[in-house]
């Protein structure tokens, strides 16, 4: 039983690391994406 809550509990913090780091590339594209369309923009 304990195994079982072990595997879950690494599963569910591996997941969390995961998701954090999609959030956080997600967001740096984001911000990225912006520069780039207010650069041309500001060239047109």
């Amino acid at each position: 039983m304990f195994l079982i809550y072990c595997f879950m509990w690494s599963f569910i913090e591996c997941f969390g690391l995961f998701g954090a780091l999609v959030v956080t590339a997600y967001s740096f594209v984001g911000r990225f994406f912006t520069v780039v369309e207010r650069g041309q923009c500001s060239e047109m």
